[in-house]
C-alpha cells in the first residue's frame, strides 16, 4: 500500500499485516480515536486476566495495515 492511500479505519473490524516471517497477521481494532488506534490480536489472546492490545497513531497504522479479506 502506497503512502498516499488512505484507508477506513472501523472499530471491530480485521486487519493485517506482513511480520517478519512474510506471513501475514491479523489484529481487530478494538477503538478508534483522533490521533490513536487501539487494536488487539485476532484472535484475541487473554494474558494474566486481561486482552494485549496495542495502540499506534492513526499514520503509523495507515502505513503498516490493510483489511483482512
Amino acid at each position: 500500500m502506497s503512502g498516499n492511500e488512505e484507508i477506513k479505519i472501523e472499530g471491530g473490524c480485521v486487519y493485517e499485516t506482513q511480520n517478519i516471517d512474510g506471513d501475514n497477521s491479523k489484529f481487530i481494532v478494538t477503538a478508534v480515536g483522533l490521533s490513536r488506534v487501539l487494536f488487539a490480536d485476532f484472535p484475541m489472546i487473554k494474558f494474566n486476566g486481561s486482552y494485549l492490545e496495542y495502540c499506534v497513531s492513526r499514520e503509523e497504522f495507515q502505513k503498516r495495515f490493510k483489511p483482512s479479506e
